[in-house]
């Protein structure tokens, strides 16, 4: 199986190429997205089983500033690339995001929970999503949350464990709830879904809870033999953004479970592995 993979310098296309056999992984120098025609041209050149589109504008408070590209990254070239995969014959695996929610909802959301984003983020991401699905019958969209692992620009967990061993206090909203994620976890999720060829289609993929981030900040200093006091709980209010955030965006991987394919970690075990193994 010949697989391609975009966004080869972030997280997760760092943990796709340590987790699956050979992949193709392009990092936007050699592919930019939202050039339609250079798309096209990659594509046709390397003619691939699979392309795992891991590229997105991922900057929350960005994508508010810039909406015009962020809707270029995030829903037209999900699009093309579903066109594309009509074309060549390849199945597309999308990268989506909790933020496709309000985080209205008390409960981890569901995939037949109905998304409602609050941001140009979790808009535009969406609209990605419905291009893929009237594009093309061969897919998989696979929403997640909170990335943090090896490789990329760095992640949550590095910067709370940087600032904490610099001396500096932390603060960090204690009202909102995710369920942040392992890239790593999620890749070996990946090349699962990939291996047993389940049904076509949406499924969430996620470390299972919900911690609020101030709680998923004191565990990770715990993990890291750092004081967890060296982090102060704040409400969202006291520490307003450009974008707005779901308050609860907690994914349930209710799919996957069906299938029998859920192999993703609670989420207090998947930040010890990654902080035992890559010692970030």
């Amino acid at each position: 199986m010949k697989i391609l993979v975009t966004g080869g310098h972030g997280q997760l296309g760092y943990a796709l190429k340590e987790v699956l056999e050979g992949p193709i992984v392009l990092p936007r120098q050699s592919l930019d997205i939202s050039d339609v025609e250079g798309l096209e041209e990659v594509l046709e050149k390397h003619r691939p089983d699979v392309v795992i589109n891991a590229a997105a504008m991922t900057n929350v408070d960005l994508c508010e500033d810039e909406p015009e590209e962020a809707f270029t990254i995030n829903g037209l070239a999900p699009g093309w690339m579903g066109e594309l995969a009509h074309r060549f014959g390849f199945v597309l695996l999308q990268i989506s995001t909790d933020y496709v929610f309000s985080g209205k909802k008390a409960s981890p959301y569901t995939e037949e929970d109905c998304p409602d984003p609050i941001s140009v983020y979790g808009n535009s991401k969406l609209v990605g999503e419905n291009l893929v699905r009237a594009s093309l019958e061969r897919y998989y969209i696979l929403r997640t949350s909170g990335l943090y692992g090896p490789g990329g620009k760095g992640n949550f967990v590095k910067t709370v464990l940087e600032r904490a061993r610099k001396g500096e206090k932390l603060r960090v909203v204690k009202d909102r709830f995710a369920s942040p994620t392992y890239t790593l976890d999620l890749a070996r999720e990946i090349k699962l879904l990939l291996d047993k060829t389940p049904p076509f289609g949406l499924y969430h993929a996620v470390n299972h809870g919900a911690p609020s981030w101030f709680d998923f900040a004191r565990r990770a200093l715990e993990y890291a033999g750092l004081s967890p006091e060296a982090v102060e709980p704040i409400s969202s209010e006291d520490f307003p953004q450009r974008a707005r955030r779901p308050s609860f965006s907690a994914l349930k991987n209710g799919r996957l479970e069906k299938v029998g394919l859920d192999a993703m970690s609670p989420w207090d075990a998947a930040l010890k592995s990654y902080i035992e193994e890559y010692r970030p």
